[in-house]
């Protein structure tokens, strides 16, 4: 991570106003990360859930839907 933030000119401990050097490292490691396939999954949950919702055919989702990128799961949850 030390060489990514190099490579990016983020060798400092203070990056910005509001950044520091532990988000930094952060947004560097996560860098190559596929949120754009959580955020597809996640989406389609919720329209799925919205047409529900509007067409009142089925039962929509009771209370919290989670769901784990790392594993590729997600659940339910009544809080």
């Amino acid at each position: 991570v030390p060489a990514a933030l190099a490579l990016y000119g983020l060798a400092g401990t203070e990056v910005g106003g509001w950044m520091r050097r532990a988000h930094a490292e952060e947004a560097v490691r996560w860098f190559a990360a596929e949120v754009h396939a959580v955020a597809a999954v996640v989406g389609g949950v919720a329209a799925q859930e919205a047409v529900k919702l509007i067409t009142k055919q089925y039962v929509p989702i009771n209370n919290t839907y989670v769901f784990n990128g790392v594993a590729s799961v997600g659940g339910v949850y009544e809080l």
